[in-house]
């Protein structure tokens, strides 16, 4: 190889290097701002479902009809119930071969006005979409699922 030819190597090598360290430093601070961003939608979820559920019972304490409070607990979802309404509002949003991120998912579902029993709502809605029939997993700890 002759030197002319060395140099360019050299050159191309010291490129390549710089430019695979300024792309390794953008990716991690994407990675940064990503789960800064999904902490922020995390609780913009959590705050949504919560004035939707203040909003509701002002709604029935304001029109006291027994009908009301039957159709609040056809709204509280537990055991199996919470993965049957959860996989059919996926039927009904997403195409066939279309992913959703389960926070994504859990938002929709309270959006349509539904509650989750439990202590902590929305572990015990991944604790249960996790093992529905009706869905699978995508990747592993993604937190993505689609429907099976």
């Amino acid at each position: 190889m002759s030197e002319t030819q060395s140099d360019l190597v050299n050159a191309s090598d010291r490129i390549l290097r710089s430019e695979h360290a300024t792309l390794t430093a953008r990716l991690g601070a994407l990675e940064r701002r990503l789960g800064l961003h999904r902490g922020i939608v995390h609780e913009l979820e959590v705050e949504y479902a919560v004035l939707q559920r203040l909003l509701r019972e002002i709604d029935e304490l304001s029109d006291r009809r027994p009908q009301l409070r039957i159709e609040r607990l056809d709204k509280q979802l537990k055991g199996r119930r919470i993965q049957e309404v959860a996989i059919e509002l996926l039927r009904r949003r997403l195409q066939p071969e279309e992913v959703v991120h389960y926070r994504e998912w859990f938002g929709m579902l309270t959006a349509e006005g539904f509650e989750i029993a439990g202590r902590d709502p929305l572990n015990t809605f991944l604790t249960s979409v996790g093992r529905a029939d009706g869905v699978v997993r995508v990747g592993r700890r993604s937190g993505l699922y689609r429907l099976a």
